[in-house]
């Protein structure tokens, strides 16, 4: 009855403790109304305590998790039922500067398990120490990177200071390597650790300290400087490749550190020929021809990389004929994959362009800027892709893949390639032996991916339930 639904709404306004006073407007409670209203919930409860107090409603046709996060900041009060929760908890936006104006969160109509808040509050713990920016960029920069909503815009001021400070940035990174940082002066001849000696009886073989060479450093620290100031969407994806980098650097810098503890007089990395993350790793084929660890879409169909690939790891067209690409084509160095942060000369344009092939799916194949939104892989993980080449000591590879499968972020290394190249051309081969300056150096290639952003394990279940809930 009318009076059963007004009891209703009366005890819950004091339950709940609706006001007119305060809030993001100084006007009282904010509904953001997300439930369908074929149900009670979202036709009773919901909309009868903004009403019988009198508040706003910010009406959602639809629930959109980045757009919910996104209304928080004009809002006080939220209402859902578990899926819609666990489906922000997948968004890495949801954060505490997100939700800064809301006071009251309700979950109802199913019950919400207490592993799913324990997971919301260990996501968000688990990403703290990794995601910090740079206390360089100033006491205004972090508050204005940290409230950007989805589809927000930092200041062009903003803007203006990361395209400044980044490059400095870049440069940290030798350092953190325990390494020469030749990124801007010139340096020796690349790729060669310093000569040694035909080892003799009764002396004790030349110390090894490692190289990173001065052109990949120099790539590396290129692709930080902008001539133009960078889009909000390149400053972000730009310092997460930094936080990427600086963990992978910690990772080797302390793997070399630990050995010269134990006492060793060479280090166990003798070159580190390239370390690359995001679109730099992801734009070569992530695995040899043979593995089948690379897909190419062709005609909407996953197709095995089996065939030939040119020096640059990029697929070669059959005689006489053409590399399958359909619309959706996120082929290895594809148009539809073209970042312009790194290549100048890319057709590809827009904001969400920057973040074409800085991603990964499980099979290791690039994902557009429009597949981050839809491929399952991407809605639970962030999937970085990074490559290693260099020169090591081999009685040491497997204390390296130890130490870069138990770092504090999930490193999952996918190929590991020792001597890649050998006996497939003689200036392969011949490069290989000239770097060879130890009894027991190899030269390897590490691949894999660095995940970020974990998502809980039921996220995708959950946004499927409700898509067939609000379709129903």
């Amino acid at each position: 009855t009318h009076g059963n639904m007004l009891s209703n709404a009366l005890t819950l306004k004091d339950y709940w403790g609706w006001t007119k006073t305060g809030g993001p407007e100084g006007r009282g409670d904010v509904l953001i109304h997300a439930l369908p209203i074929f149900h009670v919930h979202g036709l009773f409860v919901a909309i009868h305590g903004a009403l019988i107090n009198g508040s706003k409603m910010i009406w959602m046709a639809k629930f959109d998790p980045k757009r919910a996060i996104a209304y928080m900041k004009q809002a006080t009060v939220f209402m859902g039922v578990p899926t819609l929760y666990v489906r922000m908890l997948a968004e890495p936006s949801l954060n505490k500067t997100a939700v800064a104006s809301m006071r009251l969160f309700i979950a109802g109509s199913a019950p919400l398990l207490i592993e799913t808040f324990t997971e919301w509050q260990q996501l968000w713990d688990s990403q703290a120490a990794l995601r910090t920016w740079p206390a360089d960029l100033g006491d205004d920069f972090l508050p204005a990177v940290a409230a950007i909503a989805p589809g927000g815009r930092l200041e062009r001021k903003f803007l203006l200071r990361y395209q400044k400070l980044v490059p400095r940035f870049a440069r940290g990174l030798p350092a953190r390597l325990g390494v020469r940082d030749e990124m801007v002066e010139a340096a020796a001849p690349p790729g060669q650790p310093q000569a040694a000696q035909p080892e003799r009886q009764g002396q004790a073989p030349p110390k090894i300290e490692t190289t990173w060479t001065a052109a990949d450093q120099k790539k590396l620290y290129d692709s930080f400087v902008w001539d133009v100031p960078p889009t909000t969407t390149q400053v972000l994806v730009a310092q997460e490749e930094l936080w990427v980098y600086a963990a992978l650097c910690d990772v080797l810098g302390q793997f070399n550190a630990r050995k010269k503890q134990q006492g060793s007089r060479d280090l166990p990395i003798a070159v580190i020929d390239e370390l690359a993350v995001g679109y730099r790793a992801a734009k070569e084929s992530l695995a040899s021809t043979e593995a089948k660890r690379i897909f190419i879409p062709a005609g909407g169909e996953q197709v095995a990389l089996g065939g030939p690939v040119d020096a640059d790891g990029f697929a070669i067209a059959p005689e006489g004929g053409e590399l399958p690409a359909g619309e959706d084509s996120t082929a290895v160095g594809g148009e539809a994959a073209v970042n312009p942060r790194f290549e100048r000369d890319a057709k590809a344009t827009g904001e969400e362009a920057y973040r074409n092939s800085i991603y990964v799916d499980f099979n290791g194949m690039p994902l557009t800027a429009a597949q981050l939104a839809t491929v399952p892989d991407a809605k639970m993980l962030h999937l970085v892709p990074f490559v290693f080449k260099g020169v090591i000591d081999q009685r040491e590879l497997d204390a390296l893949l130890v130490a870069l499968g138990s770092a504090g972020l999930p490193i999952d290394v996918r190929e590991v390639r020792i001597n890649p190249g050998a006996g497939t051309s003689s200036g392969a081969a011949g490069s290989q032996a000239q770097t060879q300056v130890r009894r027991y150096d190899v030269r390897v290639e590490v691949r894999g991916t660095v995940a970020l952003a974990t998502r809980p394990d039921k996220a995708a279940e959950a946004a499927a339930a409700t898509t067939a809930e609000e379709g129903a």
